[in-house]
This record gives structure tokens, sequence and C-alpha cells, in this order.
């Protein structure tokens, strides 16, 4: 049988962390590819970014590519269909760190917005199936 993967895009700026937890606090998916955006500074990030995924056992691989502004997050699944085996799943769905970019991004409605994301996405998992 076909697994359930979970892609994750990650810009790891601002309070990253704190959404990342709350995305991918109980993921139903049998595995998550993490692909990471690295800002400004990426060597610094890279090694925190690695030390912070490691709480989550779900995550099957992580990708790195350097920001560029005008691509947003096609380099993500570019790389992903580069990188991935896609035919080993049966169901791929998508989430991000949505008000991750800039501190004023990071109001109540985009915290909201991003709980809508997390529960459609990947608590019901099941209306997918």
């Amino acid at each position: 049988m076909k697994k359930t993967l979970l892609f994750y895009n990650l810009y790891p700026k601002v309070n990253w962390e704190e959404i990342t937890a709350s995305l991918l606090k109980n993921v139903p998916h049998d595995e998550i590819i993490v692909h990471v955006t690295l800002p400004i500074f990426p060597l610094f990030r890279k090694r925190k970014v690695i030390n912070e995924l490691k709480k989550y056992p779900n995550i099957k691989q992580v990708l790195f590519s350097k920001n560029v502004k005008k691509e947003g997050e096609s380099i993500g699944f570019e790389k992903l269909k580069k990188e991935v085996v896609l035919n080993n799943y049966s169901i791929l769905t998508y989430v991000h760190s949505k008000g991750s970019s800039k501190k004023r991004k990071y109001t109540k409605e985009v915290k909201d917005w991003t709980e809508l994301m997390r529960y459609f996405v990947i608590e019901r998992l099941d209306l997918t199936k």
C-alpha cells in the first residue's frame, strides 16, 4: 500500500519554531518532507533548523534552497519533484509556514488561517482519503 506524504515549506525567519510546532504537532501522514527556504545568513539558520526539525520523527527528508523572492514556494515544489520519488505516495498534501517572513505579518488573522490550513490539510487527512 502506498504512503501518505505531507510536504511542508518552511521559511525560518520569524516565529518559525512556533509555527512549525503548531503545524507538525499531530501529523497522521506516514512521512513528512520539509523544504527549507533559507534567508540571509544561511549557515547559521541551517544548523538551527536541522536541530529544531529533529523533534519531529515523521520527517523523512529535509531539502534546502536559497530564498529567491520572485520564485516563492515554487522552488520547493521543483526540488521535491526532482529529488523525491513521488510514485511511493498515494496522497501528497501541502502546508507552509504562513506568517514567518515578517514579524508584522504574524497576526491573529494569520494564526487563524494557519490553524485552518492545519485542520483541513493535516488533521482531516481522513477526508482526503
